[in-house]
C-alpha cells in the first residue's frame, strides 16, 4: 500500500474515531435520541419485582424477559423517558398491568405486584352458621346455628384450612325463651370462656364442662375487660370502672368519672371528663397522662378509644382523632364510617361516609414510591357500598361489599389493579392476616366458609 493511501486510511479512521467515539461515550452513560421528540436525553429505568418469581415482563406488549427465581425482581434499563405499558404474567395467575411514567435519570419502582391464582381455593367449615367470632389469637372460633328452636354455641379449635374446626364445647339455647340477637363477644385471656352480651342480658360460658350462666349485671354496662383470673371490668351508666368477680361475686370500685375506657397490655386507659387519657393501674392510681392539652369532651357525644400498636386514637361520635408525635390529639377524618391502621403501623386507610372513597392518611414517611410525607392524604380508588376494609399486607388492601370482596392495590400510579376474590351474599367476613385466610359467612345458605391461597 502506497504512503499516500496509508494517510487516507489513517485519516479517514481518525474522523471516524472522533465521530463516534463521543457517541459511544454518551450511549455509554445513557444518553439515547428521542425520535419522538427529535432530542438527546438521557434514559431512566423501571425496577419490578413480582409475586410468584419468574414471572413473564411484557413492555409495550412485548417479551422482556421473566423476573427472577430468586427475589422476583427485574430491571429494565435505557428507557426513553415517557409512558410505558407494564404487564405482567403468569400461568394460573390474573395479569397485572399499570403504564409506569419513566423520567430521566431516575429509577421508576414497583416493587409491591402480586399476582392472585385464578382459581382460589376455599372450603366449607361449617354449615346452617347464622353468625362467628374468633377469637383473639385466631386459634378459636365462636360459631351461632339455629337447629330448630334451638340455638347452639359451640366453641371450636381451627385445625387447619382445609379442616373442619374442632368441637371443644357445645351449648343449647331454647331461641324463644332466651335471647335472639349477640351484640357483643369477649373472650378471656386464655380463651377458655366467654362471655356474651345479648338482647336479653350477659351469659357466661366455659369451656371446661360446658358450663352456661347468666351474669347478674344491669343492661348498661360496658365491658371492658375479661381476665384469666375469672375478673371482668366494666364501666356503669355513671362511668364508674369497676371490677368484678365471678368467683365470689364481689365488686370493687377502681375508678370513677370515666367517659370511656379499654383494656391495654395489662393496664386501663380511660378517658376523663377533663379530657386527658389516663393509664390506671389495677390499684386504681394514674400511672401515666397521654395529652398535654386536655381534649374537648362534649356530654352529647359518644367517644371511644382505639389503641393499635404504640398509636392511639379517639373516635368522637364518627370523627376520628390522632394522638401525635407532640402528645396532642389531632383531627385527621370527619365522618368516618371505616377506619384500619396498616400493618406496617405507617398509615390508615379510611372510609368517609360522605364521599363513596377509600383515602389513606400516612403518619410517617413511606419511602416506597411514590414517596409520602407524614399528614399527607392519598385517595386510592372510588367505591360505593363498603362495608368493611382488611389489610392484605403494607400495601393491599381487601374490600368487603355486600356481595363481593375484592383485592385493591394503594399504588394509583397509571391505573390501580382489582381483582375479585369471592362473589356472593355475605353476612360476615374477617381476613387473618397470619394465615392468609379469609373467613366468610355466606348469608345466602348459611354456609361457614374458609377462602386461603393468597
Amino acid at each position: 500500500m502506497e504512503t499516500q493511501t496509508k494517510r487516507l486510511v489513517f485519516c479517514l479512521f481518525l474522523v471516524l474515531f472522533f465521530v463516534f467515539a463521543p457517541i459511544l461515550i454518551f450511549y455509554s452513560l445513557g444518553y439515547r435520541y428521542d425520535f419522538k421528540n427529535k432530542k438527546i436525553v438521557q434514559t431512566g429505568g423501571i425496577y419490578l419485582k413480582t409475586q410468584p418469581k419468574k414471572s413473564k415482563v411484557f413492555l409495550n406488549g412485548k417479551f422482556v424477559n421473566f423476573t427472577d427465581f430468586l427475589r422476583g425482581s427485574f430491571f429494565i434499563k435505557n428507557l426513553v423517558p415517557g409512558s410505558y405499558s407494564l404487564e405482567i404474567q403468569n400461568e394460573g395467575y390474573k395479569s397485572w398491568s399499570k403504564n409506569i411514567l419513566v423520567e430521566e435519570k431516575i429509577v421508576s419502582e414497583v416493587k409491591e405486584i402480586i399476582l392472585l391464582p385464578n382459581e382460589i381455593p376455599r372450603a366449607i367449615l361449617d354449615e346452617n352458621t347464622t353468625d362467628f367470632y374468633l377469637s383473639p389469637s385466631l386459634k378459636k372460633i365462636f360459631s351461632l346455628k339455629k337447629v330448630g328452636k334451638e340455638l347452639i354455641l359451640s366453641i371450636n379449635e381451627i385445625i387447619g384450612n382445609q379442616e373442619k374446626p374442632r368441637v371443644l364445647a357445645e351449648f343449647s339455647f331454647n331461641s324463644n325463651t332466651s335471647f335472639k340477637k349477640i351484640k357483643e363477644v369477649f373472650w378471656n385471656e386464655n380463651e377458655e370462656k366467654i362471655i356474651i352480651n345479648s338482647d336479653k342480658g350477659f351469659y357466661l360460658l366455659e369451656k371446661n364442662g360446658n358450663k352456661k350462666s347468666k351474669l347478674v349485671l344491669n343492661p348498661g354496662v360496658k365491658i371492658v375487660s375479661f381476665t384469666s383470673e375469672n375478673k371482668i371490668s366494666y364501666l356503669d351508666a355513671n362511668g364508674v370502672l369497676v371490677v368484678y368477680n365471678l368467683e365470689d361475686l364481689t365488686s370493687e370500685m377502681l375508678k370513677t368519672k370515666n367517659i370511656t375506657c379499654i383494656w391495654e397490655n395489662n393496664s386501663f386507659l380511660c378517658l376523663n371528663p377533663e379530657g386527658f387519657v389516663e393509664k390506671i393501674g389495677a390499684d386504681g392510681k394514674t400511672q401515666k397522662v397521654f395529652n398535654l392539652e386536655p381534649f374537648l369532651v362534649s356530654e352529647k357525644k359518644k367517644y371511644t378509644l382505639i389503641a393499635k400498636k404504640d398509636r392511639l386514637f379517639v373516635k368522637e361520635n364518627d370523627d376520628f382523632w390522632l394522638l401525635n408525635q407532640k402528645n396532642v390529639f389531632e383531627k385527621i377524618g370527619v365522618n368516618v364510617a371505616l377506619f384500619s391502621l396498616a400493618p406496617d403501623d405507617r398509615k390508615i386507610a379510611i372510609v368517609s361516609k360522605e364521599t363513596p372513597e377509600i383515602e389513606l392518611f400516612y403518619l410517617e414517611k413511606d419511602y416506597q414510591q411514590p414517596l409520602k410525607e407524614p399528614g399527607q392524604k392519598n385517595k386510592i380508588i372510588g367505591q360505593k357500598e363498603v362495608e368493611n376494609i382488611f389489610w392484605y399486607d403494607p400495601y393491599h388492601l381487601f374490600i368487603q361489599k355486600p356481595n363481593k370482596i375484592t383485592f385493591v392495590e394503594t399504588d394509583n400510579r397509571g391505573g390501580i389493579n382489582l381483582f375479585e376474590v369471592f362473589n356472593g351474599p355475605i353476612q360476615k367476613a374477617f381476613y387473618d392476616e397470619m394465615k392468609k385466610a379469609f373467613y366468610i359467612l355466606n348469608s345466602e345458605n348459611s354456609q361457614l366458609l374458609v377462602l386461603f391461597g393468597f
